[in-house]
């Protein structure tokens, strides 16, 4: 049996999870009109300081407007992927945010828990207040690929697995010293840990793999 170095596994099973969320995201963007522009940027955000019991997503009439009250700068619908900049896709009816990347921001904000048809949420360089991902993840029950790059996460809600749709997992160079129980996640196919790769394609080898690295 030929076997494959295990470095060049994992590369490659990141290479093709890349490449599936790039198709995705090719196919829902040839839908939607060519009107890139940006939005956000309110400075006076009611969710700036992600204080958790203020979080009332009923103040928003549409994700417009949970666009229009983050911190910083969207670029709305853009005719490329910018890996340089905060970015939103919304769906093929421009009604609902598909898509977040949020890149070098001062924190994540609370709001974005309010975009509740979210398929993916990417967060790069950026961290989340006090580096606990907040129970309002839970809000997002369409979510299926939640991607963090090098921001510090301590905490994360023990209930990450009762997201049913969550088929993509990656946390990279965080702080994250206990992971929740994901058994439950029959779609779940690969997980990147902190420093160390986890992959799994079966609810039996995620168990044993997060119990080898003593999480």
């Amino acid at each position: 049996m030929f076997t494959m170095p295990y470095n060049n596994v994992i590369l490659t099973l990141l290479v093709i999870c890349w490449l599936c969320s790039m198709g995705n995201s090719a196919s829902i963007a040839s839908k939607i009109p060519i009107q890139s522009h940006i939005t956000g940027g309110y400075k006076n955000s009611l969710t700036k300081k992600n204080d958790i019991s203020k979080l009332d997503c009923s103040q928003f009439n549409n994700d417009y407007d949970v666009l229009q009250q983050f911190p910083f700068p969207v670029l709305l619908n853009p005719i490329r992927h910018l890996y340089n900049q905060s970015t939103a896709t919304m769906d093929e009816n421009n009604i609902f945010v598909k898509k977040i990347y949020i890149h070098e921001e001062e924190v994540v904000p609370l709001s974005v828990f309010c975009l509740s048809k979210l398929d993916t949420l990417s967060i790069v360089m950026t961290p989340f207040e006090n580096d606990i991902v907040p129970d309002a993840l839970l809000n997002l029950k369409l979510l299926s690929s939640f991607w963090i790059y090098n921001s510090s996460i301590l905490k994360i809600p023990e209930q990450l697995g009762t997201l049913n749709n969550l088929a993509t997992l990656i946390f990279d160079n965080c702080s994250l010293t206990h992971f929740p129980n994901l058994s439950k996640l029959e779609n779940l196919w690969i997980i990147e840990r902190c420093t160390d790769v986890i992959l799994c394609s079966s609810d039996n080898i995620i168990v044993m793999i997060l119990m080898s690295f003593n999480f």
